[in-house]
């Protein structure tokens, strides 16, 4: 989406995150949640961008999201995110209309799980305790900030504020630049605040937070945000690269 420096930070510091650590171990697939999110959107920003999307880059975005859905529930949070970038900020051509296709296809390959959905809201709606322990919406926030960032929550902020007023500024002032609503940065900034909105929405209606686990298909947009921060300050001449070291250190100390 950005540069390689941005990539492979933003893959240090997923690497690097005690609470992905952690999870790496579990047998139950919470870190392949995370994957099939990245794949998610490199898929769909893939088919966007190349020059002449063939069948195969439709069915990728339609496999997918596909894979997506099924590793989690949760993580459908992402079928709004793109459905509402694709909404605003995609031209309607015939791309466009194939894209929306790609997605129908993977919304059909869902239905036969939509019964265990149903039974599993009927079962939330109901379990008092599971209410009880639910976190609400600051509190996950909270837990997100500080379990994400190595118990860092201040340094993720300036990183991210940093990151984004740099990629922004930057797409503003380059004439080279793609158009600027459809920018990487948008899908980024929805993947982060949309993403999170609709989880937090449902569980709102059904308390189901019990454990910010719910929540790591946001793993990777957070990295690659905080990786934005850090090459910002990097060519502002700011020691970014030494402060991504401590970050990892951190990470591999608490994990």
């Amino acid at each position: 989406w950005f540069t390689p420096r941005v990539g492979i930070a933003a893959a240090a510091i997923v690497a690097s995150s005690a609470f992905f650590q952690n999870f790496m171990h579990e047998a139950r697939a919470y870190t392949l949640v995370a994957l099939m999110a990245s794949l998610v959107m490199y898929t769909y920003w893939r088919l966007t961008t190349v020059a002449r999307p063939r069948f195969w880059h439709y069915a990728a975005l339609t496999a997918a999201l596909t894979g997506l859905a099924y590793s989690h529930y949760v993580a459908l949070s992402l079928a709004a995110v793109i459905l509402i970038f694709h909404l605003v900020f995609m031209r309607r051509d015939r791309r466009w209309w194939n894209s929306l296709g790609a997605m129908i296809a993977a919304a059909l390959l869902y239905v036969p799980w939509l019964p265990v959905i149903a039974d599993v809201a009927q079962r939330g709606a109901g379990d008092v305790n599971r209410q009880a322990d639910s976190m609400s919406a600051g509190r996950a926030v909270d837990a997100l900030a500080a379990a994400f960032s190595n118990g860092s929550p201040a340094l993720l902020i300036l990183l991210l504020a940093v990151g984004f007023w740099f990629t922004v500024r930057s797409f503003r002032s380059a004439a080279d630049r793609p158009a600027f609503p459809s920018g990487p940065w948008i899908l980024l900034a929805l993947w982060i605040t949309i993403g999170l909105g609709v989880a937090l929405a449902v569980n709102a209606a059904v308390p189901f937070l019990v454990h910010l686990r719910y929540l790591i298909f946001l793993w990777p947009a957070l990295a690659i945000g905080a990786a934005l921060g850090v090459e910002a300050l990097s060519r502002k001449g700011a020691p970014a690269r030494l402060l991504l070291c401590v970050w990892i250190a951190f990470g591999i100390l608490r994990g």
